[in-house]
């Protein structure tokens, strides 16, 4: 079984394949940074999801959760409601594509499942998703080589914005794995 997950925000959408041993068929991402017009957004999203679907046999979709609740300082709701629509369009897009309902994972149900465990950003000083690309760059992702971007208040490297997306989009897709295993454990 292959299992297709996207991390989904109107800037970068994380891509991930995982067949059911954990291997990475495919982990990318789709920049729409420069797409300005919410539509063109869709337009390439399609278009490139098209493009997996040709290239990979997909069994099931998962796809993060948007977020229900605001963040303090950091999500309005104009944001809240073209993320929850954005992420509406490219879920019917991937049903259209593959035939099949995805599956919504929210980011906290997944890195619990994952082993991932977060500390309050005033604690340690670090975002969730960051946290996160630490935690499996560090683990089941430590073969990979990240690209770097150097940061622009001083000498120091970090990896490219998408880097966290693409990760994020692996923990959707590792989560899903584990929910099937334990419906399966639970069963027999």
């Amino acid at each position: 079984m292959n299992v297709f997950a996207l991390d989904v925000s109107t800037s970068i959408i994380g891509l991930c394949i995982l067949d059911n041993k954990k291997n990475i068929l495919l982990l990318d991402h789709i920049d729409l940074k420069k797409e300005k017009n919410f539509w063109k957004k869709c337009d390439k999203a399609r278009i490139e999801i098209v493009k997996i679907s040709k290239k990979y046999k997909i069994d099931a979709i998962a796809i993060e959760e948007s977020l229900s609740k605001f963040s303090r300082g950091k999500s309005s709701a104009g944001t809240l409601i073209l993320l929850a629509r954005f992420n509406a369009v490219i879920s019917y897009i991937c049903r259209e594509i593959f035939n099949f309902d995805p599956i919504y994972i929210g980011a906290s149900d997944a890195r619990r499942l994952c082993g991932i465990k977060i500390q309050q950003t005033q604690k340690c000083g670090k975002t969730a998703k960051e946290q996160t690309f630490e935690h499996m760059s560090a683990n089941d992702l430590q073969h990979i080589k990240w690209p770097l971007k150097k940061t622009s208040t001083n000498s120091n490297f970090r990896p490219k914005d998408f880097c966290f997306d693409r990760v994020d989009a692996f923990v959707i897709a590792s989560a899903y794995l584990i929910q099937c295993s334990n419906k399966i454990k639970k069963s027999s």
